[in-house]
């Protein structure tokens, strides 16, 4: 599992609790949501022990993007601000547990979620890709601050939209670069996702303008006739 938070002392009494438990390993920390994606996407943890109040990144910015980039784990907020700020926005977590709480609490909360299959996750078969081409859409989309793209088109929400769709583009773009190196000119790409990350992926690419989302070729226009199916199916 992986543990984020940006306090050292938090993260060593964490990890050493979780590290006698029998059947849990701490596999990485992170201090901020932007660590906790760079090793989300290297370690796919079973579960992610997550703060909210971090600088650079927070745990609530950062839950879209984790939802999208491995479904199967199991996120629990551990955080002060548990029952004061309410997570607002389509992403939950599976769990919260708030600071000061005993940790046995924490241990409790994430065996009881690891016992159980991972709800909601469904699988995006997008078909056969262009690898070259695909990846460039991919380096369009990472060159612009999310937001350019949207262009204020994103309602309510839209931040964790956006985020989401991030992800996904994230999730996609690591097992391209994997099938580029392979050599093969063509790749059936897919994915796992959660559903309510799907959903939130595709209202962000509905709504950003028409002109900037054909920037994203054959890659979005797949992406927006299969998830509406995908979800459906889930």
């Amino acid at each position: 599992m992986l543990i984020v938070d940006d306090q050292p002392d938090i993260r060593l009494l964490v990890a050493t609790r979780l590290g006698i438990e029998p059947g849990l390993e701490v596999a990485g920390e992170a201090a901020d949501g932007a660590e906790a994606i760079v090793l989300a996407r290297r370690l796919d943890p079973q579960a992610i022990v997550l703060d909210l109040q971090m600088p650079r990144m927070s745990g609530a910015e950062a839950l879209p993007m984790l939802r999208s980039l491995v479904p199967d784990a199991r996120i629990v907020v551990f955080s002060a601000y548990v029952g004061v700020q309410a997570l607002r926005g389509p992403i939950q977590p599976d769990a919260a547990v708030a600071k000061g709480a005993e940790l046995r609490v924490l241990v409790d909360t994430l065996t009881g979620l690891l016992e159980l299959r991972p709800p909601h996750v469904t699988k995006i078969g997008l078909g056969l890709l262009p690898t070259a081409e695909t990846l460039a859409a991919l380096d369009r989309w990472a060159a612009l601050r999310p937001g350019e793209w949207a262009a204020g088109a994103v309602r309510e929400g839209g931040a964790a939209d956006l985020q989401a769709l991030h992800g996904v583009f994230l999730r996609l773009g690591d097992d391209l670069n994997r099938a580029r190196a392979e050599g093969p000119s063509q790749v059936e790409v897919s994915l796992r996702t959660r559903v309510d990350a799907a959903a939130a992926a595709r209202r962000a690419l509905s709504a950003i303008p028409p002109g900037r989302r054909r920037e994203l070729g054959e890659l979005g226009r797949r992406l927006l006739a299969t998830l509406p199916e995908a979800l459906a199916e889930a």
